[in-house]
């Protein structure tokens, strides 16, 4: 039972929404990958909505139930095979699973599909079902040329001058004293991608799908100015000049400080969610500061609003998730079809929201799988083409 401590206590701090480490978040995955058993009971537990109904009778009767079901459900699978089979065979006769708690034994009511909300993905043969893109992601210099990237380490030149090197996900860049590089570098990140790359203060910048970051290779002595078109977390170094973020909606002016950007053009507002510091976020027409808790938004009328974060969701994609709260199927699918080569049409009025977590490393009928168990809402995948329907 030992071996179970950690992953329970990492599956109960996930349900609960908070933010898992890095090691925790390399436990998980270990533990996603051991069995098919697992992944089934994190989709359930993603999908917070679902979860919740399904324990709604037994927190009448114990506070918080939930720490308890996922032990049962972890000890379940660690059973001998053939008493596993009898349990899963029980569950499947009676429609549902039975959980054992401190006061006796409870219905647990099934999360499986009812029958009225099929994913048509999930009778495709495997082989058509759609991965996150794995296209490359791309450097380009300031002469022109343009550098694929991959996990290999590889060292970047330009103009005969060493500038970067990358490794892992990560590109690094490093201070030239002898040779001031000016140019400007473009880093494009394509449809289910990420990347970080620490520029040459040693500020870190993390790059979500369909992004794009242009910045000088070597910052001037006045300021240190970059431009973002997409999504963008950013871990400033403290440095006398300012560090400034400019998108096509607003500019972000810091010193040194923690914050998350996101301007995607079909989005309809850009925001920026501080985590920590202090920042200005300025348009045209005004300039507003950020405290830590605090996210600003800028509309299509120009005004910046500031309103309290939620730095979990904002930062979902950064932990390679998807996290939602209370979103509604065009917020979600905006998102999903970011990470999957995907064309989304909605057919009809799709009114259901979602409140959970949502996987970005699996097959996109997983996905799909977990957001149908929750609703009444029905998927058609057509070549990559998917219609979501009431």
């Amino acid at each position: 039972m030992s071996a179970t401590i950690p992953i329970l206590s990492i599956l109960y701090r996930y349900y609960r929404q908070e933010i898992l480490s890095d090691r925790e978040i390399e436990i998980l995955q270990e533990w996603l990958e051991a069995s098919e058993a697992n992944q089934l009971l994190f989709d359930d537990l993603s999908n917070t909505e679902a979860w919740e109904a399904s324990i709604a009778e037994l927190r009448k009767r114990n506070p918080d139930p939930t720490w308890e079901i996922i032990r049962q459900r972890i000890k379940a699978e660690e059973e001998p095979v053939a008493a596993k089979i009898s349990w899963w065979r029980m569950a499947a006769a009676v429609g549902g699973i039975l959980v054992v708690l401190g006061t006796g034994w409870y219905f647990w009511k099934s999360t499986q599909p009812s029958g009225k909300n099929i994913v048509a993905v999930d009778s495709l043969p495997k082989p058509l079902d759609l991965m996150p893109g794995n296209d490359v992601i791309q450097l380009t210099l300031g002469n022109g040329k343009i550098v694929s990237l991959d996990s290999q380490l590889q060292q970047i030149r330009q103009s005969g001058q060493l500038i970067a090197e990358q490794e892992n996900g990560t590109l690094k860049y490093m201070e030239v004293p002898a040779k001031k590089i000016s140019q400007i570098n473009r880093l494009t990140t394509p449809i289910g991608r990420m990347i970080s790359v620490v520029l040459s203060d040693g500020s870190k910048v993390w790059l979500n799908a369909l992004t794009n970051l242009e910045y000088p290779v070597q910052f001037n002595e006045k300021e240190r100015t970059v431009r973002l078109n997409g999504e963008g977390y950013f871990e400033v170094s403290k440095d006398a000049r300012p560090f400034i973020v400019e998108t096509k909606r607003g500019k972000i002016e810091v010193l040194g400080t923690h914050f998350n950007i996101n301007d995607y053009a079909n989005e309809p507002q850009m925001q920026t969610t501080l985590l920590e510091g202090s920042v200005r976020v300025s348009n045209s027409e005004e300039t507003k500061q950020l405290k830590p808790g605090q996210a600003a938004k800028i509309n299509t009328s120009r005004a910046i609003a500031i309103v309290p974060s939620d730095s979990e969701v904002a930062l979902g994609w950064k932990n390679n998730v998807f996290w939602f709260k209370q979103a509604d199927y065009e917020e979600i699918f905006r998102q999903v079809a970011r990470w999957y080569q995907l064309e989304v049409e909605f057919k009809g009025n799709v009114s259901e929201r979602f409140t959970g977590i949502l996987p970005r490393n699996r097959p996109l009928s997983q996905l799909l799988g977990i957001l149908e168990r929750g609703g009444q809402t029905h998927f058609e995948l057509i070549g990559r083409k998917l219609i979501v329907s009431p």
